[in-house]
């Protein structure tokens, strides 16, 4: 099995049981499929409920359709909660490891000028060479 840090995209180990990023990940999973899952289960009940019963017992079944479809909503909800805090933390490290570099490239150009000045200073100290 190769290391995690071979692969190009590598940024998570998220194969530890413990991961928050893994825990995250599959709570996501879980709303997006719920958040579908329960609309199409009202759609299921309501499409039975008028294929299947007399037409003075439908409206008993119609709570469990709109409670179903109440369901999906709040887990649709949930989801983008769940995504928009993702994409929050993808966007607050990006800015993090843009700042990073930009520090790290500011430091490699202080030090190029430092070694161009010394380089210079010697270079003027000796005089001219005859």
């Amino acid at each position: 099995m190769s290391k995690p840090v071979a692969k190009g995209g590598f940024r998570v180990d998220t194969r530890r049981p413990h991961s928050h990023s893994k825990r995250r990940a599959q709570w996501r999973h879980v709303w997006a499929v719920a958040a579908a899952m329960f609309p199409l289960m009202s759609l299921f009940v309501f499409l039975m409920t008028q294929l299947t019963m007399p037409a003075p017992e439908r409206p008993r079944m119609y709570p469990l359709v709109l409670g179903f479809l109440a369901c999906g909503m709040v887990a649709l909800f949930l989801f983008t909660m769940a995504w928009a805090a993702r994409n929050r933390r993808h966007e607050i490290s990006r800015r993090n490891r843009e700042k990073k570099y930009r520090i790290q490239a500011e430091l490699l150009q202080k030090e190029r000028e430092r070694l161009g000045a010394k380089k210079a200073a010697e270079g003027t100290a000796g005089g001219p060479k005859a």
